[in-house]
């Protein structure tokens, strides 16, 4: 079963709805620095792609605002 956090509003915490055991600082870090640099990785291919005309602009920026989303939420939290 995969493990499903939520988030703890008095300590501003993450926690394991199942174990109740936090989710730590450096853990959520690490997922957040992940993401974002996965992110990253995307939006260089999508700019490569519409650079050679594999891709429409119009498709660039749908999906640039979609990468943008994830890696902003994956900011702040």
């Amino acid at each position: 079963m995969a493990t499903r956090w939520g988030y703890d509003e008095k300590s501003h915490r993450y926690r394991d709805l199942t174990s109740g055991r936090w989710l730590s600082q450096e853990s959520v870090v690490s997922i957040r620095d992940k993401i974002v640099t996965e992110a990253s990785e995307q939006a260089a291919s999508l700019a490569g792609r519409v650079a050679s005309g594999k891709m429409s602009k119009g498709a660039f920026g749908d999906e640039m605002r979609k990468l943008i989303k994830v890696a902003e939420s994956a900011q702040y939290a």
